[in-house]
């Protein structure tokens, strides 16, 4: 059993000794890693280049491809994946040393399942690193961190269940899937409500090649919501873990400038195809709650947050705000009526349909 792990590259210098640390850590040794150098202007792929050379890594591969996009990136790498199974990983992120083994213990306990669906930490530190293992020879990892508990360690004792050793850290509570872990499904499930992160989803290779539309989209923002939301289409079997199998490092927010705020916008593009996708494929009426859930909540509520939130030209986002309304009020106008969004999530599109977003803000509610 092999394992694909692909890692689009860009400007992630100072991040990627620790996520090299990681990957070198692992428990399981049966995996291949892809990097794929998106045209980065750092020294990112001279790192990975240099470490692939002196340590010898025949399982570490690196490609290089002209600036695309982390989609264009992650298409490439999955086209040239060779394990039975892959695994998205972003290059400023972690794994826990026991995830690879952690899969394919549940990848023998359901052999027939093509996803599995698994939790994760968030690591608030600026550059973390990883603890040393006097068997993996040393990368340099820039600036010392706290070190970060493995999903195993994490996980011994039931009441540390929101905590970990490590302040750091934060493990998140499981997300409601409506369904007890381990056990599976093949139905309908609102899974890109969770979490339309990829790197928290082990995928089996077959079954994307099975289905070519199962893809990043190129150029876009949020490329990873419709992946997700074509992942789901076909219902496939899937897993939900009780492991955390990942570490996602949460970077501090930059101010958003007009043209992020612009980039919003690709939200509705995605949104829009995912729709029409569904629609092509006669799926629109058996995940009708799902989809209204889905643009609500990403094509309203989230990106209302980031408007109020920014720091950016008011009259840019007053501007901005107006398109956002408009298009909730075409596509899911009943979507307070929406089973699948919870009561906090209504009470905040309430507040946002009455026009509240700024004085939210100010009292530091969002």
């Amino acid at each position: 059993m092999l394992f694909s792990l692909i890692i689009p590259v860009w400007n992630v210098e100072k991040y990627l000794p620790a996520c090299f640390n990681s990957l070198l850590q692992q428990s399981e040794t049966d995996f291949e890693v892809i990097f794929v150098d998106d045209g980065s202007p750092d020294r990112s792929a001279e790192f990975i280049a240099t470490q692939i050379a002196s340590q010898r890594l025949t399982n570490f591969h690196l490609l290089r491809q002209a600036n695309a996009g982390a989609g264009a990136a992650r298409n490439n790498g999955l086209a040239a994946a060779k394990g039975d199974y892959v695994l998205f990983v972003d290059s400023d992120d972690l794994l826990p040393a026991d995830a690879l083994a952690n899969y394919k213990k549940a990848i023998e306990s359901y052999p027939e399942a093509v996803v599995f669906y698994s939790n994760f930490y968030i690591l608030a530190s600026s550059v973390p690193t990883v603890p040393a293992d006097p068997a993996v020879p040393a990368v340099p990892a820039g600036p010392a961190a706290p070190a970060v508990p493995t999903a195993t360690a994490a996980q011994a004792d039931s009441k540390r269940l929101g905590q970990s050793a490590n302040p750091e850290v934060r493990k998140l509570q499981p997300f409601n899937l409506n369904l007890p872990l381990h056990q599976l499904r093949g139905e309908p499930q609102p899974l890109p409500l969770q979490a339309v992160a990829p790197w928290n989803k082990l995928i089996s290779r077959s079954y994307l090649l099975k289905h070519p539309d199962i893809r990043f989209p190129h150029g876009l923002w949020y490329e990873d919501l419709e992946f997700c939301l074509r992942l789901q289409m076909y219902a496939p079997l899937w897993v939900a873990l009780p492991d955390y199998n990942y570490i996602y490092r949460l970077r501090p927010e930059s101010a958003m400038s007009s043209k992020r705020l612009e980039r919003n916008r690709d939200i509705l593009t995605i949104l829009d195809r995912c729709r029409t996708a569904y629609a092509e494929a006669g799926l629109s009426d058996k995940y009708r709650s799902e989809l209204e859930a889905v643009t609500a909540y990403h094509g309203y509520l989230s990106v209302l947050t980031r408007l109020y939130r920014a720091s950016a030209d008011v009259a840019v986002a007053t501007f901005e705000i107006p398109l956002y309304r408009n298009y909730k009020k075409i596509n899911c106008p009943n979507y307070l009526h929406n089973s699948l969004l919870s009561w906090r999530q209504k009470l905040l599109g309430l507040l946002y349909d009455l026009r509240c977003g700024r004085l939210l803000r100010f009292f530091h509610l969002i």
